[in-house]
């Protein structure tokens, strides 16, 4: 395994994918379709205003490098959330289809943007 780490950290997380494994291209591919059933329970007339996920620190960071359109060189900057393996990551709807403030418990990363198109601050 320590191997495995080492040629991942060489290759890049989004990339590499472990012995019997996924890798985070292949994570990001099923955060597409998440996604795609997500905006279809927007379109629903009684779709709550908030929504919850809840994730793991990989899942979390390509969902958001897809919600924001990051790059894999903004991905790859990333790292997950510290101790405690925990955290919380906000990010809120002004108006339209605009996304504001992704903020998590280690701080702000200061993107907006909507689906279609992503502002760096």
């Amino acid at each position: 395994m320590r191997l495995q780490k080492a040629y991942r950290d060489a290759y890049g997380h989004f990339f590499y994918r472990f012995a019997q494994g996924e890798s985070g291209a292949d994570v990001y591919d099923r955060v597409g379709g998440f996604l795609e059933s997500l905006y279809r329970s927007f379109e629903a007339p009684d779709h709550p205003p908030n929504v919850l996920l809840v994730t793991h620190g990989l899942a979390m960071r390509l969902f958001c490098m897809r919600w924001f359109h990051w790059t894999v060189a903004e991905f790859e900057s990333l790292s997950n959330p510290g101790t405690p393996r925990c955290a919380c990551s906000f990010s809120e709807r002004t108006a339209g289809t605009r996304w504001t403030g992704l903020s998590t418990a280690g701080g702000t990363r200061s993107r907006t943007g909507s689906p279609d198109r992503v502002t760096h601050r």
